[in-house]
């Protein structure tokens, strides 16, 4: 891999602090479990829409997916396209948070760098309604929530995806000599991302 990561690899950020959290640190849990699952949708989004962070409500089904790929390939670089560039931001992964942190900072201060951006998943309603909530907290006001969401998107789309997870993250991790970044760029044009 010629972006000269993967010796960061092992003990880059402590994400146990982060997946620890429970959504009772966020909400009045006992009120929000006596509503309905099309309610506590439109409460979690609501209740994140007036701030600097990324939210999503999604099924557990999906997260069974997604769970064990970013276990197996918990590492992973993604293109943020801006103005003129893309600037490449580095992904890890536990099953319950993920950070997102500027290549370029992990390359300057290795474990010291901070993530601009730290998604946590809560499982407490995922029995009774159905649902995983996410929140992703933003840590800079470089990255706007639209940049943020653009990640979490791109995120999504190539661990859930079996081409773009078997193509990209799966080489990227598994087989790091055979990773292509330019491939990645490709791939995130032929999505449309655009969150410029």
């Amino acid at each position: 891999c010629g972006l000269g990561i993967r010796s960061y690899a092992k003990g880059f950020i402590n994400l146990s602090k982060r997946s620890v959290a429970s959504l009772d640190d966020y909400v009045k849990l006992e009120l929000l479990e006596k509503e309905d699952a099309a309610t506590i949708k439109k409460i979690w989004v609501e209740y994140h829409r007036q701030r600097h962070c990324v939210a999503a409500v999604i099924e557990p089904k999906v997260f069974d997916t997604l769970a064990p790929r970013t276990k197996q390939c918990p590492l992973f670089v993604l293109p943020l396209p801006r103005k003129e560039n893309y600037e490449t931001m580095f992904i890890q992964c536990t099953e319950n948070a993920w950070a997102i942190t500027p290549l370029h900072d992990v390359q300057k201060e290795a474990s010291f760098a901070k993530p601009v951006v730290s998604i946590r998943f809560f499982h407490e309603l995922a029995t009774t309604k159905d649902l995983i909530l996410m929140t992703g907290e933003i840590h800079t006001d470089k990255l706007s929530v639209q940049h943020a969401q653009a990640l979490v998107n791109q995120i999504q789309l190539f661990y859930l995806n079996n081409g773009l997870y078997e193509n990209h993250v799966k080489v990227f991790n598994l087989s790091p000599a055979n990773f292509d970044y330019n491939n990645v760029i490709r791939a995130v044009e032929n999505l449309g991302v655009d969150a410029k």
